[in-house]
């Protein structure tokens, strides 16, 4: 059977899965911890355990499915012996009265849980996890303008939108300031749903020689429905029109839902920092430090 049968084959049965993509890979950078000398001994464990009982026992059930498939594809490759073990498990499990009780000690005692689901990911590509929550419109960025600084002040006023963001001007005049004060080299665009010229985020480019760092922010409404990940392919189109040759992305530490869009569009993590914020703002007191990762991309 050839690899794209197998991969389809597996992927009609994980469409029966209620467990979501977001989940998974919440899941699957929560067992990286694993295997980072630095971390307290029992600290990943414990992570895992707490996030795995939020879960319904639906949803751990294909957990432990999913997981059983990452097992085969690390033991055997993507073969027909590990899809058809993988599906015949999991009609076992669905065909049996109800869901039983699936312990999360259990689960979160794998230590190669990171490695069997990113495996899932990687081999099997079950894209249809997005589909239905895909945008309805196509994106374009234009270039920041004066005129923007009330949809600015809106954006960054949301705790929710700057919540990983320390150190952003919250003043509308110093904020009118700054985009009237942006350089040749700094590149701040509006993003905005072509077909309706909706303004929805705001996003940058900004280029240092041969390299570039990119930036986004979106209001919440439009979190989680495929927008992220069409701002940074733009982005990365852009910088490629400008022979950038290396883009970087910097995000907290605990920001998840970036880290996992950065690595879903290319961007590999390359070190954690630290990093301290200086407000802008006279009177305002330094906020404390802040646990970075720095993401490149080759262009």
């Amino acid at each position: 059977m050839r690899k794209s049968d197998l991969r389809d084959k597996a992927i009609r049965r994980i469409k029966r899965f209620a467990i979501k993509e977001e989940e998974l890979d919440d899941l699957i950078h929560a067992g990286d911890y694993y295997y980072e000398a630095e971390r307290e001994e029992g600290e990943p464990y414990a992570t895992i355990k707490c996030m795995i009982e939020q879960l319904s026992e639906q949803k751990r059930h294909d957990l432990m499915c999913l997981m059983f498939l990452g097992r085969n594809l690390d033991y055997y490759g993507l073969c027909e012996e590990a899809v058809d073990d993988f599906c015949a498990y999991a009609d076992e499990k669905a065909n049996s009265n109800g869901y039983g009780r699936v312990e999360p000690d259990y689960l979160a005692g794998k230590k190669p849980i990171a490695k069997w689901l990113r495996l899932v990911k990687k081999e099997i590509r079950p894209d249809f996890w997005y589909m239905g929550t895909r945008f309805d419109g196509n994106i374009t960025l234009r270039e920041i303008a004066p005129e923007d600084v009330d949809f600015m002040m809106r954006l960054v006023t949301d705790p929710r939108v700057t919540r990983f963001i320390p150190g952003m001007i919250h003043e509308r005049e110093m904020l009118g300031s700054w985009i009237q004060s942006l350089g040749a080299e700094d590149h701040e665009y509006i993003v905005r749903i072509e077909e309706t010229d909706e303004m929805i985020g705001e996003c940058s480019l900004t280029e240092q020689g041969e390299y570039g760092e990119i930036g986004f922010m979106l209001l919440p409404q439009y979190w989680r429905r495929g927008y992220g990940t069409e701002v940074v392919n733009c982005l990365v189109k852009n910088a490629r029109g400008r022979r950038i040759k290396e883009l970087m992305a910097t995000t907290d530490a605990k920001n998840l839902a970036a880290i996992r869009l950065l690595e879903k569009t290319g961007f590999k993590k390359q070190k954690n920092g630290w990093m301290v914020v200086i407000p802008e703002e006279e009177n305002r007191t330094i906020e404390r430090g802040q646990n970075i990762i720095q993401f490149q991309r080759s262009l």
